[in-house]
């Protein structure tokens, strides 16, 4: 049997083929920009009579510019791909190369592109006028109470949360939000929750829920409520749940556990409580659709929400973005709270996320969780002496791991790795010096790793948490879509970073 994370491939062909597979991305990301932006040209050119004419000119002219960009990048992309059949050896490096130069260039093309889709637009769109509109490219669909006022709605994250409905929510009753951020998509469905908080049931969380959703929570007026439960123990945390009580949980916690609950068991249980429940997707994203797993005549109420800053942008990382999922009546409450809250994600940023593909999006998941394998077992083959500053690093799907059981019945179990040190090295002082010497290493071996916040981007990345708490803080490595090859090499590294040999 094959040890964890091994491969079993041929490693250069393999390499190619996954540059081959990246390159598509690409082009995908750049023809789905240039779609949008020659959309909005059309119904620019449609509603002449809503511009000025330099305007309308200007804007036409700029927008065929995008277009062309972006469908250089599109050829660009294809023509690499089509020569990399039978490349060995260098040519490898050369095709990586260039893909990292297309997928550099696509990013800020995108950036452009979304701020020209809007350009001509207006924040407080008229919805009536005696000579020139001021309704830019909405002229004729703006109503008053409705869409007038682009903090409160707008049409560019309408059609955009239709398709993430239809591809992350999974169920045809259910309707998405977008919001500005991950955080905000929380706060908004807090606040939701606590004008409509029934009874005194308790407030069930999950010990390994991010630690800013936590804070809000223990700051809010449900805090004596708040009962805390261990996601792995799925007897104690079914058995805390009560009708008019609430559940928030981490599909997969972004902690140092990198816990994974039984969603499914959960909420089998919770259908059968007058009770709202409240789960976080974003380390999990596109993979995880909890409304599938919710039984028919359920009683309790279900949102589900997502930082689109992550995964969902492709590796992209150009904004902010949060998305809720609910059934009405609950998504149409939640609308009215994220106008009075001002949470809405702003046209620019809705014009810059790429459309949603689950199909797609799991592709790139998978092979994160691929990486995330790999470099585990790198660093767990090599430590283990007394000397060693790292005593081990956790994924879901090790054996030893209390989720392994649940990680391994997903589609996707997660790309994020958190080092657990030994007793004499830990301390905030040491996870930072933990990072230097990560850094160290990679360039040592020539391979790109980044020290940074965040994860789901192209390149790996290795972040020291600040939390508040010490025992909440760790180190984390999040890997990117590097082929095998690269990521085989830079496992090594980062498992020398971590015995110090």
């Amino acid at each position: 049997m094959r040890a964890f994370g091994a491969p079993a491939y041929e490693p250069l062909d393999t390499a190619v083929a996954e540059v081959v597979e990246d390159l598509e991305e690409v082009r995908w990301l750049a023809a789905c920009a240039r779609e949008r932006l020659a959309a909005a040209r059309r119904n620019a050119t449609a509603r002449g009579n809503a511009f000025r004419q330099r305007t309308l000119t200007t804007y036409v002219a700029q927008a065929r510019s995008g277009e062309a960009a972006l469908a250089s990048i599109e050829a660009d992309a294809a023509d690499a791909a089509r020569g990399a059949c039978g490349r060995r050896g260098r040519s490898r490096d050369r095709l990586a190369a260039e893909r990292a130069a297309l997928a550099d260039l696509v990013r800020m093309q995108i950036a452009v592109s979304a701020a020209l889709v809007a350009a001509a637009d207006w924040q407080s769109p008229a919805f009536a006028a005696t000579h020139t509109p001021g309704a830019g490219r909405w002229h004729g669909a703006i109503s008053e109470h409705e869409n007038d006022y682009k903090r409160d709605r707008h049409d560019d994250a309408r059609f955009l949360e239709d398709e993430f409905a239809a591809e992350f929510g999974g169920a045809p009753e259910v309707r998405s939000l977008l919001t500005s951020c991950g955080m905000s998509a929380f706060t908004t469905i807090l606040a939701y929750l606590e004008s409509t908080a029934r009874g005194a049931g308790r407030v069930v969380i999950g010990s390994g829920l991010y630690h800013e959703c936590r804070a809000l929570l223990r700051a809010s007026s449900i805090e004596h409520r708040i009962v805390e439960v261990d996601e792995n123990d799925t007897a104690a945390l079914v058995g805390a749940l009560e009708d008019g009580g609430m559940l928030f949980l981490d599909a997969l916690c972004n902690a140092r556990s990198v816990a994974i609950c039984d969603l499914r068991h959960i909420l089998e249980h919770a259908a059968a409580h007058d009770m709202s429940v409240v789960v976080d997707t974003t380390c999990l994203s596109a993979s995880c659709r909890p409304f599938l797993l919710l039984p028919a005549g359920a009683r309790c109420r279900l949102i589900v929400f997502e930082s689109l800053t992550k995964y969902a942008q492709f590796g992209l990382d150009r904004v902010t973005a949060g998305l809720i999922l609910a059934t009405r009546p609950d998504a149409e409450a939640l609308d009215v709270v994220r106008e009075h809250l001002g949470t809405n994600i702003t046209d620019v940023s809705a014009c810059t996320l790429p459309s949603p593909n689950r199909r797609r999006l799991l592709r790139r998941l998978k092979r994160m969780e691929r990486n995330a394998r790999i470099v585990v077992r790198h660093i767990n083959d090599a430590v283990g002496s007394p000397r060693d500053r790292v005593a081990g690093a956790m994924h879901p799907t090790l054996p030893s791991h209390p989720s392994c059981r649940v990680a391994r019945s997903l589609p996707f179990a997660g790309a994020l790795i958190t080092l657990s040190f030994a007793g004499r090295f830990r301390g905030d002082d040491f996870r930072a010096v933990m990072v230097e010497r990560m850094l160290e290493a990679g360039r040592a071996s020539g391979s790109s790793l980044c020290a940074g916040a965040s994860f789901g981007l192209d390149v790996t990345r290795i972040y020291r948490t600040t939390t508040g708490s010490e025992a909440d803080a760790f180190v984390r490595i999040a890997p990117g879509i590097e082929d095998v090859v690269v990521i085989d090499g830079l496992g090594r590294a980062l498992a020398s970073a971590c015995t110090g040999r």
